[in-house]
């Protein structure tokens, strides 16, 4: 047992996850106000909470990249997680990185 704390950076981690609502459950569980998040994101094109899975080395040749959710997919798992308001802070566009988005989680 490591406490609670006021605010959790969940930042870069998400996508190198094999179970990635396992790992923001865990995250919540210690969280007592907020949880900022920072993750690569895929899927853009889907509306619906969807995430890709990358069994390789698909996203930029590293085999520890293990999955790309779409903001809405992040969003529900935020939710799952037990955050009732999410907001969607940001987005970042990289040329040669991956799209990041960027999400603050409220209890």
């Amino acid at each position: 047992s490591v406490g609670r704390f006021d605010l959790v950076l969940f930042l870069g981690v998400l996508y190198h996850m094999r179970h990635p609502l396992l790992a923001l459950e865990r995250a919540a569980a210690v969280a007592g106000d907020m949880l900022i998040l920072e993750t690569h994101v895929d899927m853009l094109h889907c509306r619906r909470p969807a995430m890709a899975y990358y069994p390789g080395t698909e996203v930029l040749n590293d085999p520890t990249n293990w999955c790309g959710p779409n903001p809405p997919m992040v969003e529900a798992l935020l939710r799952t997680a037990g955050f009732r308001k999410v907001k969607q802070i940001g987005r970042v566009l990289r040329r040669r990185r991956s799209p990041r988005v960027i999400f603050h989680a409220w209890r």
